[in-house]
């Protein structure tokens, strides 16, 4: 129930173009599920893709209904916040973060595993890397999403479960 790359990236756009009129600030977060091919190799492609809806049900429950999220691929996901600045996007990044971390996906019920009741829940961590576009700032989503990915590759490169966020004075303006 995600936006697919393409649809992520027309209504990205159409936000990045509000907030650039409106004089409003505007975050973008970029997540990536840590060790996800680990998970396809060892349960299956199944529970992968029951992981990626048990993740993407969490972000849905965490994110306000004006907020949008969508699937770049893989195990990698956009939010686009508008309307807000780095400080309520790195405050919902490490929500997000947080909520993943800490809510495993149950296996109980899960495809290839049955009703195995002796199966623990599957414990996932993100990686999530985010920049904010300060009011009055111009900007690319290109630009915005490059800065995101690379905070997002430190955030691995630091040890993962993370969030590493874009200081203000490096955005894009």
């Amino acid at each position: 129930d995600l936006l697919n790359r393409r649809a992520l990236w027309d209504r990205a756009l159409v936000e990045l173009a509000r907030a650039q009129r409106e004089h409003t600030p505007l975050s973008l977060l970029v997540l990536d599920l840590d060790h996800f091919k680990h998970v396809n190799d060892q349960w299956g492609h199944l529970v992968g893709d029951a992981v990626l809806r048990h993740v993407t049900a969490l972000m849905q429950g965490a994110v306000r209904r004006t907020d949008v999220i969508g699937r770049l691929g893989g195990e990698e996901f956009v939010v686009v916040l508008p309307q807000e600045g780095a400080e309520a996007g790195n405050r919902l990044a490490e929500k997000l973060r947080q909520l993943i971390a800490t809510t495993p996906m149950p296996m109980k019920n899960t495809p290839q595993i049955g009703t195995a009741d002796e199966s623990p829940p599957l414990p996932m961590t993100v990686s999530i890397g985010g920049v904010s576009l300060p009011p009055g700032c111009q900007g690319s989503l290109e630009s915005l999403l490059d800065m995101a990915d690379k905070a997002l590759y430190q955030a691995k490169a630091e040890g993962r479960n993370r969030v590493v966020w874009v200081p203000e004075t490096t955005s894009t303006h």
